[in-house]
């Protein structure tokens, strides 16, 4: 019987670590989890990380986010492939020359920082790949 019991308090202490876990990530603003305007990528991607742990951390975020995006965009050309845009190299990218393509085009084009974090990412890896 006691066996049973330190189960159910297990199970209920897991239970109550998920809970907390998912209340934690529902109160991180979303500004923490994604960029909204361009500028912010370019700022992020472009931090100097030697610099301080907070410019580390926004070159990982930069990372991720940039990464993530091309994760992302890829799955979705894999069951639409009638939704390819751009065709990235078949053999992969480097984290590195995502970060220079993004980073990159964003230098490149000042005026288009107002607009929308994702949208830019996106157009900069279709100027780099376009498909033949």
């Amino acid at each position: 019987m006691a066996n049973k019991n330190l189960h159910l308090t297990v199970k209920k202490e897991n239970k109550m670590k998920y809970i907390l876990t998912v209340l934690l990530f529902l109160s991180i603003p979303s500004s923490v989890l994604a960029y909204e305007k361009a500028e912010e990528v370019l700022w992020a991607c472009t931090a100097d990380s030697t610099e301080s742990p907070e410019k580390g951390f926004e070159k990982i975020h930069c990372i991720g986010y940039v990464t993530g995006i091309l994760d992302g965009i890829q799955l979705v050309f894999g069951v639409r492939p009638e939704s390819k845009f751009f065709c990235p190299p078949t053999s992969g990218m480097s984290v590195d020359q995502q970060i220079r393509i993004v980073t990159k085009w964003l230098e490149d084009n000042p005026k288009e920082l107002h607009k929308g974090a994702r949208m830019s990412v996106l157009i900069a890896y279709a100027k780099a790949f376009p498909c033949n």
